[in-house]
């Protein structure tokens, strides 16, 4: 993906990736695959077409250059995770009607796991794989009900250090990282660091 400067965005065919003031990337122009939401990178793995398989991977590929990691990805919902004829919650948090759908799903999976459990016949290796799916799958289902229950915002800023002193702070270590190339060329140096600092805002 080629980034524009213009634009403040990465540009592929047909998929797009905004990292500065606002996380976001969309294939063909509306289904939504990538937020931040509550402090994490939120990354929807469901495709509609394999276009928009190859578009997710190509996104994945900028976020682990950018060195922006994914918190939380989700594989069965049938939700984007912004506007679209699929859904309209009443609350209008499209993210938050995504996970729960993708709970709902895992769940369902789940039932399907302990139901060929159930069924005789089945070889005990089979079965021992599917155990331990349904086990991976209620620690996903935790995970994303933590998510929602979050009232708090995390938020992580990137400090620009030189001589021991914070000289700059950015909001995304993809910006950091740009201001740290504008100040090592200013001060004549390479010894500037960059410091990532938590902070915990109000949802």
């Amino acid at each position: 993906m080629k980034y524009y400067t213009r634009l403040k965005k990465y540009k592929a065919s047909n998929v797009s990736l905004t990292v500065e003031p606002k996380l976001e990337a969309y294939s063909y122009a509306w289904w939504l695959f990538v937020v931040r939401y509550k402090g994490l990178v939120i990354f929807n793995n469901t495709n509609y077409s394999m276009p928009t398989c190859g578009h997710q991977s190509k996104v994945k590929r900028v976020l682990d250059d950018l060195n922006i990691k994914i918190d939380i990805e989700l594989n069965y919902t049938f939700y984007s995770l912004g506007r679209s004829k699929q859904h309209c919650p009443s609350d209008g948090d499209f993210v938050k009607a995504a996970i729960e759908d993708e709970i709902e799903n895992i769940e369902l999976i789940n039932k399907n796991l302990a139901d060929l459990i159930q069924k005789p016949r089945t070889r005990k290796s089979t079965n021992e794989k599917r155990a331990q799916q349904i086990e991976e799958n209620k620690n996903q289902i935790k995970k994303l009900k933590q998510v929602l229950l979050t009232e708090k915002v995390m938020k992580f800023e990137y400090d620009l250090i030189w001589n021991g002193e914070v000289i700059d702070t950015a909001s995304t270590k993809f910006q950091a990282i740009s201001l740290k190339n504008e100040y090592c060329i200013a001060f004549n140096t390479t010894r500037i660091e960059i410091k990532k600092v938590k902070k915990v805002l109000e949802d």
